[in-house]
């Protein structure tokens, strides 16, 4: 049998903490999960230029403190804008789901 080429193995020199905390219920008392800290701003795009609907899609936008059930109108770079008038900053958005 011929010599091989070595092959590289990169010494791992550091902590590896590549688990992430999973949450699963069905109790509506329990809050919503770690994974994902931050809604991207994509998501939100993609539901505000949606080909799918006529009208904007009623959502569920989850927050650290509350859950709100709106329509969105528009976003800044900072905020989400309901139909309810109401301002959400976007750092505060967890998730937000199409109902």
């Amino acid at each position: 049998m011929k010599d091989l080429p070595r092959v590289f193995v990169n010494p791992i020199d550091h902590e590896i903490n590549n688990e992430q905390k999973r949450y699963v219920s069905f109790d509506k008392n329990d809050r919503y999960h770690e994974p994902n800290k931050h809604i991207s701003l994509s998501k939100i795009d993609e539901i505000l230029n949606s080909k799918f609907y006529i009208k904007k899609p009623k959502v569920k936008i989850v927050t650290d403190n509350e859950e709100i059930y709106s329509q969105i109108v528009t976003r800044t770079n900072s905020y989400v804008l309901t139909m309810d008038s109401k301002k959400i900053p976007i750092n505060e958005i967890r998730d937000i789901l199409i109902i």
